[in-house]
């Protein structure tokens, strides 16, 4: 995948040009988090070493045109950061054979790395001091949640080239309280990642949706201000509320859909879960309002198919895939929400999805619908923000009855 530069990695290294970035599987023999802290002293510590050939520099060799940025996609939410090898006089060589710097001073801010050695052909390492800025310290973010993936790009005069690992084999450890913890993450035996996931590009805005160039989704935007009031002959309005299922007119006990398209829509998503069905004959017709919403998700996302909202037809309701026992919160970690919280936002250091994403309901307790579900209970995602409906996260998820209206967001998976 080649893609534009991140915009700050072309301000921090002034004398670079920028351009298109190559990117290029590497194996990888090592990734260590370390993140201590001791009454009041941080003392925190990152090591990465990848030995492979295909390892390259590019051609330069002047050491005040080179620079790095190194990039790890913790593989959970809120799990992302970045350390900066700046160019200037630290390089103490940029040759053919090997290009290294060394920073005794490492510590502070634009200054995390203390030494890196790139061997063309052979090796690269990295390692850095401290967790204070665009990092990932994990005694905050917890264990990993699937792969850690690992970006090593390395810009000498007008070339980029990426070295991309993703690590399956993780461990995690977390002592101590208070004045005294430790959180270690270790990560062996490496691969090359050639998605490069870790420098994938971010949430693009394209009108009416919005397209993840990490996790390749594409999500419906929400077009109308919060608190405009309810339309529900917009499919798009964000104070729209709708049901995972509604209840049988002649039997309130039973969970059903409006229509056989929701049905057979709501079968094919979910193996045909309980409130998939219409009502049978001797139980009344289907009140997909009794929650107070407009109608059942499944309803609504098969009226989007059947317009072909933004040129598709294949959109469904987001999973969510922690399927834990009802009335157990889940672990905040959705399958398809999370990816939703894997971006930070430049400034402020927020994990979350922008204004790319339109306007979001940030209520205590709303939630957002997902297709996860068991027996009368389905799992929402609630969301959280810090800046009105710009920066928005997700918080954490818990089941609720199906005839319950709350918001939904509609996603296909994009090529």
């Amino acid at each position: 995948m080649q893609r534009l530069l991140r915009a700050f990695m072309v301000l921090v290294t002034v004398t670079a040009t920028g351009g298109l970035a190559a990117d290029i599987p590497v194996a990888a023999s090592k990734l260590s988090l370390v993140a201590k802290y001791h009454h009041y002293v941080v003392g925190d510590e990152i090591q990465f070493v990848a030995k492979d050939p295909a390892v390259t520099k590019g051609s330069g060799v002047d050491p005040f045109q080179i620079s790095v940025t190194f990039d790890v996609e913790y593989g959970k939410w809120h799990g992302k950061g970045q350390w900066f090898v700046l160019n200037g006089s630290m390089w103490s060589k940029n040759d053919p054979t090997a290009a290294m710097y060394s920073d005794p001073d490492a510590g502070g801010v634009l200054r995390q790395v203390r030494k890196t050695m790139i061997r063309p052909g052979r090796s690269l390492k990295l390692i850095a001091w401290s967790f204070d800025f665009q990092q990932i310290n994990p005694d905050i973010v917890g264990p990993p949640n699937g792969p850690v993936y690992t970006s090593y790009c390395v810009t000498n005069g007008a070339e980029t080239n990426c070295h991309c690992t993703a690590f399956s084999t993780c461990t995690y450890s977390h002592t101590g309280s208070g004045l005294h913890e430790l959180g270690k993450m270790r990560c062996k035996q490496g691969v090359g990642d050639p998605t490069c996931r870790a420098t994938c590009s971010d949430l693009v805005d394209q009108g009416a949706t919005m397209l993840d160039g990490c996790s390749h989704l594409e999500w419906e935007k929400k077009d109308t201000a919060i608190g405009s009031g309810v339309d529900a002959a917009n499919p798009h309005d964000v104070d729209n509320t709708y049901s995972w299922a509604g209840r049988c007119s002649l039997d309130a006990s039973v969970l059903c859909q409006p229509s056989s398209a929701a049905a057979a829509f709501c079968a094919s998503q979910t193996d045909g879960a309980v409130g998939c069905a219409e009502c049978d004959p001797g139980q009344g017709t289907c009140d997909a309002t009794v929650g107070g919403g407009v109608t059942t998700v499944w309803d609504w996302v098969a009226g989007l198919n059947a317009a072909g909202f933004g040129g598709h037809s294949d959109w469904r309701v987001p999973t969510d895939g922690t399927g834990q026992a009802v009335g157990s919160p889940t672990d905040g970690t959705p399958a398809e929400l999370k990816s939703l919280a894997d971006h930070r936002c430049l400034p402020p250091s927020e994990w979350c999805a922008g204004d790319a994403l339109g306007p979001s309901v940030l209520a205590f307790g709303y939630g957002y619908w997902t297709s996860t579900g068991a027996g009368d209970f389905a799992v929402a995602n609630f969301v959280g923000g810090s800046v009105g409906d710009l920066q928005v996260w997700v918080d954490q998820a818990d089941y609720r009855s199906k005839d319950t209206a709350i918001g939904v967001r509609a996603v296909r998976s994009a090529p």
